[in-house]
């Protein structure tokens, strides 16, 4: 699935994992690293990333195509 530029919604962490092609434990794994831009959070603690967390470098695990 390509990565859209603009999403007009914040995403929560399954939403974000689906686009991206990862678990969700792997965002989560990756937002404790360090690696992701620290996301906004609900009165209920949820996370909510922004369109910048989709960005390709983000998700190292992830294997590009074969060409």
């Amino acid at each position: 699935m390509p990565f859209p530029t603009s999403t007009p919604k914040p995403l929560t962490v399954g939403k974000l994992a689906a686009l991206a092609d990862v678990s969700a434990t792997a965002v989560r794994f990756y937002d404790g690293a360090g690696l992701l831009q620290v996301p906004a959070k609900t009165e209920s603690r949820s996370r909510l990333y922004g369109p910048q967390a989709l960005q390709p470098p983000r998700f190292p695990g992830r294997r590009p195509p074969p060409p």
